[in-house]
């Protein structure tokens, strides 16, 4: 019985690690610092930040109190989970798991960057909208060579789009490449 429980513990660990290190870990590390730069940049508001001080700050909290409530009220079953060789390693487990799938493989990294553009999407500043709007102008009305259906076959037109679109806003080639995706995106292209 004790090896069920042990066992039944272990996934518990492993199910809980990657839940927290989810909820703490990446917003600490990779959502706050990418916030931070980007309203540096004023491409975001600042509420764009609340999310990845809120969700820690209160897994933190609720961890700790759990952990607290359990060690008072029931100190046995604190000092049973605590010893328990089934759950500590299913938490270590667990971490390295999450660690490995988030920083060590593709899949991770894009699933991570594609959940932060997001969020990010959502506290952009309007400046990025007006000119998606000017973009879909120049584009219907030929200012630009590109239309959507050859930018397969016309790479030139597409590279002097960009080129232009980066010079126009004095950004980089890659920043002007992602408007134009999320363009051809929204009139679904």
């Amino acid at each position: 019985m004790h090896t069920l429980i042990s066992l039944f513990l272990w996934f518990v660990g492993l199910a809980f690690a990657s839940v927290f290190l989810s909820n703490t870990l990446l917003p600490i590390f990779y959502g706050l610092p990418k916030s931070l730069t980007l309203i540096a940049q004023k491409k975001a508001d600042r509420k764009l930040l609340r999310p990845y001080i809120i969700s820690p700050a209160f897994w933190v909290l609720f961890v700790s109190f759990m952990l607290g409530a359990l060690r008072i009220f029931w100190h046995s079953g604190f000092n049973y989970l605590t010893n328990n060789q089934g759950l500590m390693g299913g938490l270590a487990f667990g971490a390295i798991v999450f660690l490995y799938q988030t920083v060590h493989t593709t899949k991770g990294r894009n699933t991570v960057r594609e959940e932060f553009r997001n969020m990010a999407d959502q506290y952009a500043i309007d400046e990025e909208e007006e000119y998606i709007t000017v973009l879909g102008e120049r584009i219907y009305e030929k200012e630009h060579p590109l239309v959507f259906g050859k930018a397969k076959t016309d790479p030139d037109a597409l590279s002097k789009l960009l080129q232009s679109i980066a010079a126009d806003r004095e950004i980089s080639i890659r920043q002007a490449i992602h408007e134009h995706e999320m363009y051809g995106q929204r009139l679904g292209f």
